[in-house]
């Protein structure tokens, strides 16, 4: 099936039934909601429709009453609406009219009461299913690997959270009304089999060449859905790359161009949209027409081949006229579901790469504390990105890291410091050798452990959309003193500027903490790894945003921690890291030399050239 728009034409496959039918169970199950919501679910939607047919059905002695009395009852009702007839009026037959209004009108009054009941229970259960998966998403995306992460769009890992499970959620809702509606047809149906069989047959084929024609679109309402999400996906990855990159982008005068980026990514967005709103709309707008001509063949049928009286034909009518709209109604709530459908895909592949992805796992040790060394034991660490070859970030690597020293570790961009603090942090596990801390392999202590014994101040600096204070005791199980938090801070370099703003430690800071300059920002990070007062403390690029004065301030803070925590530092500025105990010199993924400063000035050539290449007038 083909819809063309606005030059573009898109092509919609036609798919099997079976494979639908088979994501609705799919849907079903992934939704998790109890049975006993289902089992009252169902009862409520038997009770109200039960109850409808029953209001129906009474309007058939009603008119007879009113054409001819209670005789005319007896003689035009079937049985058993005859005889229920009579039993409700024996008692007061002055009040007969009465009590048959009465009879048929209060329980099509109490269906929407217990319609009522089903629709709440049914938005309830569709709100819990959407915040059971966006949980089970998010846990196992919080849970996955690292590297997984990292290879990941946060624009589209934003919509797999948000946007996805939400839409599985209203599938949910729009199955229990498909349901609903299923078992109304059902119940017009046997109301029209129980009033008059011929006529019933008479317009069942009518109705059944309505739904085949409906079949095609349904199909296409699917596909379009699933195009409409994965565009969705591309477009949020579009907007958030482009907010996180403005500032490249007003440095290098390029608003037009990504405005006009933005403008075809959106326009080719809501031309999917458009076209999957306008298949519902080519069913509600033709499903009333069509059903309309299949009551004009209902009335011909019932005048000129019917032999009911007048009163069985009234009620026959209102019957039709009842059931038109509910299968009207439930073209579109199968239009409406088919397109949510394709969200349950998107959200199990998300899933699925998620759980692949979670790869560590923590050991049954305590870790009361580092009291030796830590040691790499011929490491390699490949990283291996979804869907790209893997990349050597670490070869055969062999290093002593003594408790209670500070270590350095040094070379050009893309050595594979940063990994080498990653894998020491247990961010990632290496392709083969070992790590082992106190002679026992990393991954036998418990992960929260080991994770509490160390402090990563990393060179992105992070903050979160959050307090100062929250930021610097971020990771912190238990509380700490002001005079604690303000030693952090001043240790740092940090208390002179957040002393100053309007609330001090409880100044809130932007996402990003983009209030802030860089070097504040690396500064109040420095403060949260010393707040965490940590047996291993990793600092990658600690100074890279720092002036001279800050950068001599860091050093004193390092100074003073030397001998009381083992420290490892990631530095290209080497000055910082002049009087670590041991130096470590990598490149290109391989330690290449190591030892202390004077050491490695006069055996090793590389350090020697990143270390001339820093001095003044270089």
């Amino acid at each position: 099936m083909r819809f063309a728009l606005r030059n573009r034409e898109y092509q919609f496959r036609r798919t099997n039934r079976g494979p639908m039918i088979a994501s609705l169970i799919k849907l079903v199950q992934l939704a998790g909601v109890p049975r006993r919501q289902w089992l009252l679910l169902v009862v409520l939607s038997l009770g109200a429709v039960t109850l409808d047919a029953l209001g129906i059905s009474m309007f058939l002695p009603l008119l007879a009453y009113i054409n001819g009395g209670m005789a005319a009852v007896v003689r035009q009702a079937p049985w058993p609406l005859d005889a229920v007839s009579v039993w409700l009026t024996s008692s007061s037959p002055t009040w007969a009219l009465e009590i048959l209004l009465a009879a048929a009108s209060l329980p099509m009054i109490a269906r929407y009461g217990l319609m009522y009941l089903q629709q709440s229970l049914m938005l309830g259960s569709a709100n819990d299913v959407t915040q059971r998966l966006r949980e089970r998403l998010h846990n196992a995306l919080l849970r996955s690997d690292l590297g997984f992460l990292t290879s990941q769009n946060s624009g589209a890992l934003l919509t797999q959270v948000l946007t996805y499970p939400q839409q599985v959620g209203n599938g949910v809702q729009a199955v229990a009304d498909f349901a609903v509606h299923v078992l109304l047809v059902a119940g017009y149906a046997a109301v029209l089999l129980y009033l008059s069989p011929t006529l019933a047959f008479v317009v069942a084929p009518i109705i059944a060449i309505i739904m085949l024609f409906y079949r095609g679109l349904m199909t296409a309402a699917t596909d379009a859905g699933r195009k409409f999400n994965d565009d969705s996906s591309r477009l949020t990855v579009e907007v958030t790359q482009q907010f996180q990159g403005l500032r490249i982008i007003k440095l290098h005068f390029r608003e037009q161009l990504y405005g006009d980026r933005f403008a075809a990514a959106s326009r080719r967005n809501l031309d999917l949209y458009f076209i999957s709103r306008r298949i519902n709309l080519v069913v509600s707008s033709t499903i009333n027409p069509l059903l309309v001509i299949a009551g004009v063949i209902m009335i011909y049928a019932m005048v000129r081949w019917s032999g009911a009286g007048l009163a069985q034909l009234g009620v026959f009518a209102v019957a039709m006229l009842r059931l038109l709209p509910v299968i009207a109604t439930l073209n579109i709530i199968r239009a409406n579901l088919f397109t949510l459908l394709p969200s349950m895909e998107i959200y199990e592949r998300s899933v699925r790469a998620a759980k692949v992805g979670r790869v560590l796992r923590g050991g049954d040790s305590p870790l009361p504390g580092i009291t030796t060394s830590i040691r790499f034991d011929n490491v390699s660490f490949d990283y291996n990105p979804v869907g790209e070859p893997a990349v050597r970030g670490l070869e055969s690597v062999s290093l002593d890291i003594p408790a209670r020293k500070t270590i350095a570790l040094v070379g050009r961009s893309g050595a594979g410091k940063s990994t080498l603090v990653d894998l020491l942090a247990r961010l990632y596990d290496p392709s083969a050798g070992a790590i082992l801390l106190d002679g026992k392999v990393l991954t036998e202590y418990r992960l929260s452990d080991l994770r509490s014994r160390i402090a990563l101040v990393s060179q992105d600096s992070f903050m979160f959309d959050a307090t100062i204070r929250e930021n610097i005791l971020f990771g912190k199980s238990d509380a700490i003193s002001d005079a604690t938090l303000e030693s952090a801070l001043k240790r740092a370099h940090a208390w002179q500027f957040v002393s100053q703003m309007p609330h001090g430690v409880d100044t809130p800071l932007a996402e990003r903490g983009t209030r802030l300059s860089g070097g504040q920002r690396q500064r109040l990070a420095l403060a949260r790894g010393l707040a965490q007062q940590p047996d291993l403390l990793i600092l990658d690029e600690p100074t890279s945003a720092l002036d001279s004065e800050s950068e001599e301030e860091v050093r004193r803070a390092l100074d003073e921690l030397h001998g009381s925590t083992t420290i490892v530092i990631v530095a290209h500025r080497l000055s910082t890291i002049r009087n670590a105990d041991l130096i470590y010199v990598l490149d290109g993924g391989k330690l290449v030399a190591s030892g202390p400063h004077d050491e490695l000035m006069q055996k090793s050539p590389l350090y020697q050239r990143l270390f001339e290449a820093q001095l003044p007038g270089k």
